[in-house]
């Protein structure tokens, strides 16, 4: 082998020259006649080299020119796995994918657009779960992809659903209580239990059970109400054993023409989401009977058309937010049974009716200005209260109260007699140091006196002799 040749050429040459067509030997004479013959072009006829028609079609498939060691590239009927050397002139679009979700899909970029995108940065996430639902298998959301509060509204509720996923806990019966007040003939310890927006629904099934996820328009699942505009009004899912917490990352807030949330009597945990208190239309607020801790915002405040608040047995903590009296159309406030401590507030004086913080560790004095609030139904027992009630309660709600419960705090003196004995039902203040007069147990049905049905009191601190057992006066 010569130094620097390649053999895989020498190889390769060798391989085409063995198929390559044999050119027969020229003799000398016919060297001599073709150096001797006129100067014809190989095309004519008479050219010596010319072929004929036969000698054409029998060698049409020899090649032109002789093969080189190098092979043409011909197409293959299979493509290339390269790419063309040339770009296209638009971009090719490629399908990416994030935990099984088209990330170019209008309804992904939609909701991440208007909530931001971390709100699905978890695929673990109830926010996630649901994006992915109403991509995947929702058979709506086409429908409604041109409309981009319908999509978000729609989105946020599946999100509370995979937030708060239900159980077959549902109970055959509930207390009631109407949206004037709850009813005296219930007891302080459970007349609280769930709005009138769902007197006449009794669930028999969970919620997994109900039409929620369906392909029905989400102002048709259960519970839902929503007005002419196709905006949520009211979102009442109670008493259903749901679990889990609240919708996060400012889903809740999504709804904005939400009216009513009930959401009572489940096992709900975690803490208020921030997104609550941008519910501007809010008016009926229920998530008693649940456990949701934490504190309660100052931003309660921005809730300017609330009406009704149940918190109740749940495990809030803190304080009670310092400039709640400017909830001018508050009626009703319930904080019963947690853990909130700090002192009084001022509350709203015309239109706050219903006031129970009963059940708490609230302390310091009574505020006097109390008296000239239009509390019908007022509960500070279980607390720790110190020092006496001020005789301004005589004439609370324009002496129109029905219930006062101080009982069960650290309260000495004695009890005010100025009660109207036609309005006033019961009053509760044993557990105290507090001596309750003659005149106040004559506001007693018995003598003929008035309307006090009820009267709690310590034994030997009531001069209501007549009317005391062996534990307390009545």
């Amino acid at each position: 082998a010569i130094r620097g040749v390649d053999n895989r050429k020498v190889g390769l040459t060798q391989e085409i020259s063995m198929n390559a067509p044999t050119i027969p030997p020229t003799t000398s004479g016919e060297l001599k006649n073709s150096v001797n013959a006129p100067n014809k072009s190989p095309t004519d006829p008479s050219h010596p080299g010319h072929p004929n028609k036969e000698d054409t079609k029998k060698h049409m498939k020899a090649p032109i020119t002789a093969p080189t060691y190098i092979p043409t590239y011909e197409p293959t009927s299979k493509p290339t796995s390269k790419p063309t050397s040339k770009p296209t002139s638009k971009p090719t679009s490629e399908t990416t994918t994030f935990g099984q979700v088209d990330t170019n899909n209008p309804i992904f970029k939609m909701i991440s657009s208007s909530l931001g995108a971390d709100v699905l940065a978890n695929t673990d996430s109830p926010a996630f779960s649901s994006v992915r639902w109403m991509i995947n298998e929702d058979p709506l959301v086409q429908s409604i992809i041109h409309d981009k509060d319908e999509v978000i509204q729609r989105f946020s509720l599946v999100a509370t659903f995979f937030s708060l996923r239900g159980r077959t806990s549902v109970r055959h019966h509930r207390l009631m209580y109407s949206d004037k007040g709850p009813s005296s003939s219930v007891s302080h310890e459970t007349h609280v239990s769930s709005s009138s927006a769902n007197n006449e629904i009794q669930r028999a099934l969970s919620w997994e059970d109900s039409n929620w996820l369906s392909g029905l328009h989400h102002c048709d699942w259960d519970g839902i109400t929503c007005n002419s505009n196709q905006c949520i009004t009211k979102l009442v899912i109670s008493e259903l054993g749901l679990e889990g917490v609240l919708p996060q990352n400012g889903l809740l807030g999504q709804l904005s023409c939400l009216e009513t949330l009930d959401l009572g009597d489940n096992n709900i945990h975690g803490q208020l989401p921030d997104s609550l208190y941008t519910l501007t239309n809010l008016k009926n607020l229920y998530l008693f009977k649940n456990d949701i801790g934490g504190s309660i915002s100052d931003n309660l405040t921005n809730l300017t058309n609330i009406e009704n608040i149940y918190l109740g047995e749940n495990k809030l903590t803190g304080s009670i937010p310092k400039d709640i009296s400017i909830m001018s159309n508050l009626k009703q406030l319930s904080l019963l049974k947690n853990q909130i401590t700090g002192t009084l507030p001022s509350f709203p004086r015309n239109s706050l009716r219903y006031l129970d913080l009963g059940y708490n560790r609230l302390g310091g004095t009574l505020p006097a200005e109390y008296g000239k609030n239009n509390f019908r139904f007022l509960y500070l027992d279980h607390n720790q209260f110190v020092k006496s009630i001020p005789s301004e309660y005589g004439r609370m709600g324009n002496w129109k109260l029905q219930e006062l419960w101080l009982n069960n705090n650290n309260l000495t003196g004695t009890c005010p007699n100025a009660f109207n004995p036609i309005w006033i039902l019961t009053l509760q203040t044993q557990g105290n140091q507090i001596e309750v007069g003659e005149d106040v147990c004559k506001l007693s049905v018995l003598t003929g006196r008035g309307e006090l049905t009820q009267i709690g009191a310590d034994c030997g601190m009531c001069d209501c002799t007549t009317l005391c057992d062996e534990d307390h006066c009545y």
